[in-house]
């Protein structure tokens, strides 16, 4: 969920997810999209 402060994009184009909670876990991919279509990344725990 983008909307929560606790989770961002840094600049290197991570996903960082400060002060972690257990409902938190899970996989997580990236999805690249344009006019293309979409790619997606491997999912990482």
């Amino acid at each position: 969920d983008m909307t929560d402060p606790r989770i961002r994009l840094i600049d290197s184009g991570a996903l960082q997810i400060e002060d972690s909670k257990e409902e938190d876990q899970g996989k997580y991919e990236c999805v690249a999209t344009n006019g293309e279509g979409s790619r997606y990344s491997s999912q990482a725990n």
